[in-house]
């Protein structure tokens, strides 16, 4: 990496010159030293520089003659070698006064720190003073010494970023200016073909256009350089600038600004200027404002039409060979000063560099496509890094590492799904606190539970009236979530515990908690008792875990409360229910509802499936099956217990806004005591699945997908769980299913396979990031459709995580033909 020297001078000859040398290891990092130091007035300096720019100038119809005439014809001419010595006798006076004004004490601080910067840095010459820019800083014994190159750089510079470089072909367009007096224009065209297209660029030329032309040419491509030769001219204070285009029309930077400001913008990164006197150029390119500064080759001095093209050779000859701007300046500036300052007075003086200060130079390489990998190469590993990358996701998804923000995404997206209707078929009947205040108020005495403090929330006589009294309106089927492990107070009770479409509920035991469970009402025939509990997915806390699944059938402890339908052989009743009678799984609360309500509407219940503990319940052409196993959809670490027995995913219907009503508005609801009042309106209970549960926030309460923070009553998920079989069997609802473990992991990889191939493909970042943008919307989008039309949940985050780590090892694959290039360059 090449130094960086900045000598910035502010001042005037008259009084002096105050300096600052920063000293950057590149053009990106910040200063590592900064010296301070001065330079005294020098008013002879200039004045001798002047002098020498006379004399220069004069050599002008001498060099003409030299390019129109016969050279032999004025070689011992005394005019000629007069002239030409007195220019060279000045131009050592130049370049003997620079050199000790700059010896000056004051500076040997900045001297130093230059000759201990390092060989071959490249030192800018920041300064606005027309004067100094123009001097042969190439000559001062430190710059010699140091083998640095030399630019000018300005104070004052507005420029905006440019956008990134477009790969392709090298775009030069050339402009050769009207001049008829300058017989090596066709020489300056015929050395940019041969050089800079066999080196790979596209020229297009342009002879004397109009001003319009040129702008049409500038705008309507992309262009990486841009070259003219023919007449140019900076005034005096170099504050200003033109080319002659035509015969008649002559353009300044501002008569053309927004169109070079296009050019700029689109890629226009170098300029280069054969022609005469271009010190002006940099200054009104700098007092433009918003453009995208291109870097600067141009002339300080009038040009010797013999030496264009000697220049652009020996530039063009180094530059196309990856030499860097500077190197192939100075490269020019050596050939000029050994071959041709004989003859031509002070030509390495001329061609300078003036750069844009925010972005490095070009180079032939960074303008022109780099060698790529083959192509097999290239989709082999963006192949490779799919597969490793889906592997790896893969792997962390098995050890159950995603399975968390999994089920969350899983969450997010139920409480995204489109608002349902609630079910007609249920009508719900709440028990709260003012319900049991109710009873009590009626004389309607709760008794105590056993071993508390606390009173039953529904008693004995309030059961028997409500019961009586649904009955009285041949509801499908009556469910009680409510544990009840005591006789019947009363032989009313009794007679409609036994009814056939009343169900009631227990708690099974869990050995290994020694809970011995919770017996179910004794005059409730076995066979119309299920098992009430609901598994949990377990969080952080007792407080964060979520009912996501309902469990149907489980086959639990021979000592259970929950008797397994197989024992079921001194049933009090026979009701039936007896025809689907099981060896080895009880059936859960809701199942049992649903059973019972297809068989009140006539449809037919196929029991076979069940004898075999699978279930798959069959009505018409619907069929529920058993989608959810161990190691299925975002499962792998909730395992045992927590997943045993067959039970499936709850597909809750998003009724409302709110996180509570989005559950619980599952169907029309009544309290207690609305039902027991004699204004109550049976019809509302007529053919219906009545639920009847406690409500009462704190009694019997679950956080669920829809309700995050707000405890749902259990009551409410029986009701989502047994409108969920109902509506797959009858109305073609579909249940959450997943995929095969077998068809994740290949959707998996496909999107990984997507994620390398499609962005290795791109050069423009921002077409990248929109197109990475765009296929996150679309997975979301897929995976949104399949679950709220299909019911069927596609591993998102697991495929997001692999599609974006190809999509970084694509946009590494893009970096390829660098490493490529750096490799079979070795």
């Amino acid at each position: 990496m090449t130094k960086l020297l900045i000598l910035e001078l502010d001042g005037d000859f008259e009084q002096g010159f105050r300096v600052k040398l920063e000293i950057r290891e590149n053009l990106q990092s910040l200063p590592q030293t900064v010296v301070r130091g001065k330079l005294p007035s020098n008013s002879a300096l200039l004045a001798t520089y002047r002098q020498w720019q006379q004399r220069y100038a004069s050599l002008e119809s001498l060099f003409r003659a030299l390019t129109h005439s016969d050279p032999d014809q004025i070689t011992h001419s005394s005019d000629r070698e007069d002239a030409i010595a007195a220019c060279h006798t000045t131009a050592s006076q130049v370049e003997q006064q620079l050199n000790q004004w700059l010896n000056t004490g004051d500076l040997e601080e900045i001297r130093q720190a230059l000759l201990m910067a390092g060989q071959q840095a490249c030192l800018w010459i920041q300064t606005d003073n027309v004067w100094l820019q123009r001097l042969p800083w190439e000559r001062w014994a430190v710059v010699e010494k140091t083998e640095a190159t030399v630019a000018l750089a300005l104070n004052q510079y507005t420029t905006v970023p440019r956008s990134s470089h477009h790969p392709g072909k090298i775009r030069i367009l050339a402009i050769l200016g009207y001049a008829t007096d300058l017989q090596h224009l066709p020489e300056d065209q015929q050395l940019l073909d041969q050089i800079a297209g066999q080196a790979g660029a596209e020229i297009v030329w342009q002879t004397a256009p109009t001003p319009q032309q040129l702008n049409q040419l500038l705008r309507q491509d992309r262009w990486d350089i841009l070259f003219f030769s023919g007449h140019s001219a900076s005034s005096e204070d170099g504050k200003r600038f033109a080319i002659q285009l035509d015969e008649t029309e002559q353009l300044a930077i501002p008569d053309f600004r927004f169109t070079l400001r296009e050019a700029a913008a689109k890629g226009l990164r170098l300029a280069i200027f054969n022609s005469c006197d271009g010190i002006g150029l940099a200054h009104q390119l700098a007092a433009e404002k918003n453009i995208a500064l291109p870097h600067l080759v141009f002339m300080r001095e009038k040009l010797p039409d013999a030496i264009s093209p000697k220049f652009l050779r020996a530039f063009l000859d180094a530059f196309t060979q990856n030499q860097s701007l500077y190197r192939s300046v100075q490269q020019a500036q050596r050939i000029l000063h050994d071959d041709w300052e004989k003859t031509y007075p002070c030509a390495s003086w001329l061609p300078v560099v003036c750069p844009n200060p925010t972005e490095e130079p070009p180079t032939w390489q960074s303008l022109q496509p780099s060698p790529s990998p083959p192509k097999r190469l290239r989709l082999g590993i963006a192949l490779s890094i799919s597969l490793i990358v889906a592997a790896g996701v893969i792997g962390i998804r098995e050890l159950g590492w995603m399975e968390s923000i999994e089920l969350q995404t899983y969450d997010l997206m139920f409480r995204f799904k489109p608002k349902e209707k609630w079910d007609e078929r249920f009508l719900i009947i709440t028990i709260d606190q003012q319900d049991m205040q109710f009873q009590d108020q009626q004389g309607l005495e709760r008794s105590i539970i056993p071993g508390t403090t606390q009173r039953r929330s529904l008693s004995g006589k309030a059961l028997a009236q409500l019961l009586a009294k649904l009955q009285t309106y041949q509801p499908s089927v009556i469910g009680l979530d409510i544990l009840r492990p005591i006789p019947a107070s009363s032989p009313a009770l009794a007679h409609q515990l036994r009814q056939k479409n009343f169900i009631g509920i227990c708690t099974p035991s869990r050995p290994a908690d020694a809970f011995a469970g919770i017996a179910p009402p004794p005059e409730v025939p076995l066979n119309q008792i299920g098992f009430s509990d609901v598994p949990l997915d377990y969080g952080a806390t007792p407080s964060q875990d979520i009912v996501r699944r309902y469990l149907y059938q489980a086959s639990f402890d021979p000592g259970s409360p929950c008797l397994s339908p197989g024992a079921i052989q001194d049933s009090r009743t026979t009701t039936s229910l007896d025809q689907c009678q099981l060896e080895d799984y009880a059936f859960s609360f809701g199942l049992l509802i649903a059973k019972q309500y297809l068989q009140s509407q006539n449809k037919d219940f196929d029991c076979q499936n069940f004898q075999r503990g699978d279930l798959e319940v069959s009505v018409g052409d619907a069929q529920l099956g058993d989608w959810l196993q161990q190691s299925t959809g975002p499962y792998r670490s909730q395992q045992g217990e927590a997943l045993a027995g067959r039970q499936i995913m709850l597909h809750y219907r998003r009724l409302s806004d709110t996180p509570r009503g989005a559950v619980t508005k599952i169907s029309p609801q009544k309290s207690l005591r609305q039902v027991l009042s004699p204004t109550f309106n049976g019809e509302s209970v007529r053919g219906k699945v009545v639920l009847i549960g406690v409500t009462e926030p704190g009694k019997d309460d679950f956080l669920t997908p829809l309700s995050p923070g707000a405890m749902v009553p259990g009551v409410y998920l029986h009701a989502h769980a047994t409108s969920q079989l109902l509506s797959t069997m009858l109305n073609g609802r579909p249940a959450i299913v997943f995929w095969p473990t077998w068809v994740e992991t290949l959707w998996i990889a496909v999107w990984a396979s997507l994620g390398s191939m499609s962005l290795s493909t791109l050069s423009s970042s921002r077409i990248k990031w929109a197109l990475l943008g765009c296929i996150f919307i679309c997975l979301g989008g897929i995976c949104a459709v399949l679950l709220y039309g299909g019911g069927l949940w596609v591993p998102i985050i697991p495929t997001g995580v692999a599609f974006v780590a190809t999509a970084i090892g694509g946009l590494a694959i893009r970096s390829l033909p660098r490493a490529y290039e750096n490799i079979t360059q070795r």
